[in-house]
């Protein structure tokens, strides 16, 4: 192990280090959606992101979207996106964003 990082931390670089290693973004955003569980049907849906993610965000976090999995997901990784494009955030750090919004307007 690295010295000076505990285990968690290292654990988190070397997954930043991997996504950045993605020949693009959307290569990075493919492969989140894979660890969330998306099916075929979810991937056609959101998938080319850049084309999909502002129409997705389209519709604010509602009861219904926060009650369906298959919503959420497509709400965070669409939130993700936007917050990695607009904000230049790091892949994980968006992803880590967008499930904290979900969580404080969802879960409370």
């Amino acid at each position: 192990m690295t010295e000076g990082y505990d285990e968690k931390e290292y654990c988190q670089l070397a997954f930043e280090e991997a996504f950045n290693l993605c020949s693009n973004p959307e290569d990075a955003f493919r492969q989140v959606a894979m660890f969330m569980g998306f099916a075929v049907y979810d991937e056609e849906n959101v998938f080319p992101i850049e084309d999909h993610y502002l129409e997705i965000l389209e519709n604010e976090l509602s009861d219904a979207i926060c009650a369906d999995l298959q919503s959420t997901r497509a709400w965070v990784l669409s939130r993700a996106w936007q917050i990695h494009k607009e904000e230049d955030e790091e892949v994980i750090r968006s992803i880590h964003r967008a499930w904290e919004e979900f969580n404080e307007r969802c879960i409370g």
